[in-house]
């Protein structure tokens, strides 16, 4: 694996753990998308299938394209915020709240305070939601870290390499009690 998150996950398991990804229908063995936030730049098969860091006026910008989602939600060739209909519609039909309490999967959540596109308020109510609901699960909230898990005196991926290292202790430690 020459990239991705399966590949730093990969390198931190160290051979404790196998590692399977599962491309997107449409993605090549080793594709290298230039970037990741925008899909627009994908081979139409991974757009059938497949921004948050802007400041959208929500009047003018946000409320326009999810109406223009919900009349066609299935459209691959249209965009809003750098990925199809197709992929925001499916967003729309699913909680991660809903999803985790139907699963009986050990859960570990990290989320940098300092990420910028997405909000650590929504990483705190997930947390309060399944604590109400006596669901455990284990979360990392790390001040000062960005989007990437990345503190202000990290390169890219050291932060999320010290996170899924830690993901990984957590698991093998619990799978193998």
């Amino acid at each position: 694996m020459s990239r991705g998150l399966q590949g730093v996950l990969y390198s931190v398991a160290r051979g404790r753990a196998r590692i399977l990804a599962v491309e997107k229908p449409g993605v090549e063995f080793l594709d290298d998308h230039p970037d990741d936030g925008d899909a627009s730049a994908c081979r139409p098969e991974v757009r059938a299938e497949f921004m948050r860091g802007c400041r959208l006026d929500p009047g003018e910008e946000v409320y326009a394209c999810w109406s223009d989602i919900e009349k066609d939600p299935d459209r691959a060739s249209k965009f809003c915020w750098g990925q199809t209909y197709r992929q925001w519609a499916s967003f729309m039909k699913t909680s991660v709240i809903a999803e985790v309490l139907e699963s009986h999967a050990l859960l570990y959540f990290a989320h940098g305070t300092a990420d910028t596109q997405q909000s650590i308020a929504g990483f705190d109510v997930l947390r309060a939601e399944l604590a109400a609901k006596q669901r455990v699960a284990v979360f990392e909230r790390i001040e000062g870290a960005d989007h990437a898990l990345d503190l202000p005196t990290q390169k890219v991926p050291e932060g999320l390499e010290a996170v899924f290292g830690r993901v990984v202790d957590w698991f093998l430690r619990d799978v193998t009690k």
